[in-house]
């Protein structure tokens, strides 16, 4: 699972999930909306990101298209 922040203006701005190949997203604020609150709550939200993740490389959800320096990736 690939995971990354889009800035948004905010401090810690907008988890996304990120496709294989790094083109396409999907911003997951329904599930978490900050890399920090993910990691505090890994437990709860790793199932559901990583549902999302494989539903985005088989292109199952809506996704954007995703510009390199748009992220931070970890």
């Amino acid at each position: 699972m690939k995971l990354a922040t889009l800035e948004n203006g905010s401090r810690d701005g907008q988890l996304i999930v990120v496709s294989r190949d790094n083109r396409k997203a999907v911003i997951v604020e329904s599930i978490v909306t900050t890399m920090q609150e993910a990691i505090d709550n890994w437990d709860e939200v790793s199932e559901e990101l990583e549902e999302v993740y494989e539903k985005l490389n088989l292109n199952a959800v809506s996704y954007t298209h995703l510009r390199a320096h748009e992220t931070d990736s970890y």
